[in-house]
């Protein structure tokens, strides 16, 4: 009715019971799990450190606020973009003569950007800025060009800089601009019409070909330039003109 007691004897200590292997396991210390880790059951609790990057507080999750916005108001915007070489892509209509803008300046300021050169000029006391290809000028000198565009409001990202107008233009030439070229006028006394092409003789004995067009004998026409051909087979009239001058159009006076 008693429990059986088991011997234990010095050379069979208590211990010695266990199936384990005679030599002890040893665990590997590492720098990442010291021997103080090997214990599987702290008995104290494990405290999360805290620092002034993450206090105390911030170690329960909590939701994140949005990311912070950044001011726009006041600070200057690109305009679409519109030419550019490295400067940005423009575009460039082809206006008809303006009566608001000269063709020629004298050189109040001037400044490189990329491959192209923004010019202020004064003309009659009035000052803008224009833009072309690059070009070396002088302040004080008088330059001009022939086609241009305006924009307005236009962005340089280069310069940094918003140019409230601005002239585009095609070339910035030295020199005063030429004057405009002189016209002729004379009464057409010959009309032969071809395809693309009418010829027409003046008084004088002339003769003219211009693009297709409505003038008849008689009509008094003007011209400005043009370029002259000499011993010209036209194969549609089987003709050879000794010289005939090519215009870009005729305009009829009332």
């Amino acid at each position: 009715t008693e429990p059986v007691q088991v011997p234990v004897t010095e050379e069979a200590p208590a211990a010695a019971v266990s199936l384990a292997p005679t030599e002890p396991v040893q665990v590997p210390v590492t720098e990442e799990a010291p021997a103080a880790a090997v214990s599987l059951a702290p008995t104290e609790p494990v405290q999360v450190p805290v620092t002034e990057e993450a206090p105390a507080a911030a170690v329960s999750p909590a939701p994140m606020e949005p990311a912070a916005q950044v001011p726009t108001e006041g600070m200057e915007t690109s305009p679409p973009p519109v030419a550019a070489a490295s400067e940005p892509a423009r575009t460039v209509e082809e206006p008809a003569a303006s009566v608001e803008y000269p063709n020629q300046g004298q050189v109040v300021a001037s400044m490189d950007a990329s491959t192209y050169s923004y010019v202020q000029v004064e003309n009659n006391g009035r000052q803008f800025w224009l833009a072309g290809n690059h070009a070396t000028v002088q302040v004080g000198e008088t330059i001009h060009w022939n086609r241009f565009s305006v924009m307005k409001n236009f962005f340089s990202r280069t310069l940094n800089r918003t140019f409230d107008e601005i002239l585009f233009v095609d070339a910035i030439l030295p020199g005063a601009a030429p004057p405009p070229p002189v016209a002729f006028q004379a009464k057409v006394v010959e009309r032969l019409p071809t395809s693309s092409y009418v010829y027409l003789q003046v008084e004088g004995g002339a003769w003219l070909a211009a693009p297709m067009n409505t003038v008849q004998v008689g009509q008094t026409i003007t011209w400005t330039g043009g370029a002259v051909m000499r011993d010209f087979d036209s194969k549609e009239l089987q003709r050879t003109f000794p010289e005939v001058l090519f215009v870009g159009s005729v305009t009829v006076i009332p």
